[in-house]
């Protein structure tokens, strides 16, 4: 039997898109403690996925086996119980490198998002999700340089500063999620739509910005980036400047706390080291749902029955990392 476990993505900030003229974009990302873990094994009897399994995972897992021609396995697997696309993203990533190491090819990260990626597009119909593929497969801080034509992405990791280990909650709104809104305000920046070409300039270059920040433990700079990525969403999506939004961004700012839109759905807000307990209280008097979230330390991991299999290795915090362990959490660690 092998087992996976991959991190939920959870911060993002950068840009990039699939159109040609944009010829390369940046993310800095980070994910969460939260996780999706997977075990495959041979199929004795019964359905490759667990019938429990909603209908999008249960195509992806499909879709995986097959690329593997591992059809007479089965999965058994653990999902949030709030599974959404970025726990979709989670799963591709274990459920790809699963499989990789059940038919023994030892894959770099970066082929191992690629394919994980190529085979979510598959299924969901739409090119959304390398940012949380990327940020399953790394984990800790990574800034990435994605190159979509030709297909190629280049890592640096680092360690996140401590101080933001109980800085990082995240707001529920109450609406719906929409996967699609970013997609359709992203699909406008095109060579020549003259008012949004400068946004994902502008959105690109914020991810070296909060990677600095990350590994510096600026919590100010951090801030400055997230507010200026929500502010350059709106202006793409009006539709994310919800009022569950205006409500709370003036409570947020006049409390020094910095918000991140992830989606009409939910807000992840950098919260000042004095106002960590009285901050929380006040939005939940408000009516919306928050909870601390804390940062990954590490990316995916696949292991056997008999030991643990590191999909890159792990030198001691400090020691130099090999050029292809972007999981490494060493300060230089690039692929």
């Amino acid at each position: 039997m092998i087992h996976t476990r991959a991190p939920i993505g959870l911060l993002t900030l950068g840009g990039w898109t699939a159109t040609p003229w944009a010829m390369f974009g940046m993310a800095c990302t980070c994910a969460g403690e939260e996780t999706v873990r997977l075990a495959l094994r041979p199929r004795t009897g019964g359905p490759a996925v667990p019938p429990e399994v909603g209908m999008l995972p249960r195509q992806l897992l499909h879709a995986v086996l097959r690329e593997f021609a591992l059809e007479g396995s089965a999965v058994a697997l653990s999902l949030p119980a709030e599974a959404d696309a970025r726990a979709l993203a989670a799963l591709a990533v274990a459920a790809t490198a699963a499989c990789a190491e059940a038919v023994g090819w030892v894959w770099r990260p970066p082929q191992l998002a690629w394919t994980a990626h190529r085979l979510l597009v598959s299924v969901q119909g739409s090119d959304d999700g390398l940012a949380d593929i990327l940020a399953a497969v790394t984990g800790t801080a990574a800034l990435h340089r994605i190159e979509p034509y030709p297909r190629a992405v280049s890592t640096v990791t680092a360690w996140a500063d401590d101080l933001f280990a109980s800085s990082l909650l995240q707001v529920w709104t109450g609406r719906p999620p929409d996967p699609t809104l970013m997609r359709r305000a992203l699909a406008r920046c095109r060579w020549d739509d003259q008012p949004t070409q400068p946004l994902l300039w502008r959105l690109r270059g914020l991810a070296p910005r909060a990677h600095t920040a990350l590994r510096a433990g600026d919590p100010a700079a951090l801030g400055e980036a997230m507010e200026e990525h929500s502010a350059l969403l709106i202006r793409l999506a009006p539709a994310l400047r919800t009022p569950e939004f205006a409500h709370l961004h003036p409570l947020l700012r006049q409390a020094g706390a910095a918000s991140l839109i992830e989606g009409p759905d939910r807000l992840l807000l950098l919260c000042p080291a004095e106002r960590q307990a009285a901050l929380p209280r006040r939005i939940e008097t408000l009516g919306y749902r928050i909870a601390p979230v804390r940062l990954a330390r590490e990316g995916i991991r696949a292991w056997r029955e008999d030991g643990l299999r590191l999909l890159a290795p792990m030198p001691a915090p400090g020691a130099s990392a090999p050029s292809s362990g972007v999981n490494a959490p060493a300060r230089h660690a690039t692929t």
